[in-house]
């Protein structure tokens, strides 16, 4: 492969199996600075998802709420490693107790996290939701205080927020092969990446069509969310490989909405 983003359309020659209800479509391309390729699902970032919370939000427990408040806060947030727990122990202290609703509740730690096994920290729950969820009538304003005293401080949305908090729904997975070389798949995030909870969960935004109903498609929703993943000039590759799909399906009078 050349410095071009590539279309990878994958198929099977196997005749016995059953094809997928839906094909996916996904783009490589190759790392300018190490040895790494990217693996950019097009299907999804293409198309029309986008945040429905406090719009018909059904939320990730295993009953489907009308319009959660909780939305997918309803069980904290693991943290991926010691840079994500520095990183959110410093945006919590940066909370003044107007922006945190739950910063004085008992029991309640100044970093609002717990290390719920060795090594491995989340955020602490309250009420059945993450601790710096506030509730609808906050006076500081209704819903995540990391989001909020951000978007005040003319921050980017996400950039107080733990690493999960800060990709989902796209997620980011490395694989390493004996050589050395590193497959980043940058898709999704699936029901099964909820680990045990998300054959439990009677809703989850994805992959249900209420929230597919996006202005422009997820790569322009999120752009500083996916810059954060892959750095600038990747970023850049994928948005130009985008961009001439969508004017290739214009020319072709192909579907266009995504």
């Amino acid at each position: 492969m050349g410095d071009e983003p590539t279309a990878v359309h994958i198929r099977s020659a196997r005749t016995d199996i059953t094809p997928p209800t839906e094909r996916r479509e996904w783009i490589s391309i190759e790392d300018p600075t190490e040895a790494r390729t990217w693996l950019f699902d097009v299907t999804f970032l293409a198309g029309r998802w986008t945040c429905i919370w406090g719009q018909g939000c059904g939320g990730i427990g295993s009953v489907a709420e009308e319009n959660s408040h909780a939305g997918c806060c309803s069980q904290g947030a693991w943290l991926s490693d010691e840079a994500d727990r520095v990183n959110v122990e410093r945006s919590a202290g940066s909370l003044s107790t107007s922006e945190w609703q739950r910063a004085t509740r008992p029991g309640v730690r100044p970093s609002g996290l717990i290390e719920a096994e060795p090594g491995s920290w989340r955020t602490q729950t309250v009420d059945g939701a993450c601790v710096f969820l506030n509730d609808p009538d906050h006076p500081g304003g209704s819903g995540c205080a990391f989001h909020l005293a951000a978007t005040d401080r003319g921050l980017p949305a996400t950039s107080l927020k733990p690493e999960v908090c800060r990709q989902v729904p796209i997620r980011r997975e490395d694989h390493l092969t004996e050589t050395g070389h590193v497959y980043t798949m940058v898709r999704a995030w699936l029901r099964e990446d909820w680990a045990e909870g998300g054959a439990d969960m009677a809703w989850w935004c994805v992959d249900s069509p209420e929230a597919q109903v996006g202005e422009v498609p997820v790569y322009r929703a999120l752009e500083h969310e996916l810059r954060e993943i892959t750095g600038p000039t990747v970023h850049a590759w994928l948005v130009d490989s985008l961009v001439s799909r969508q004017e290739a399906r214009r020319r072709t009078g192909g579907p266009d909405r995504r």
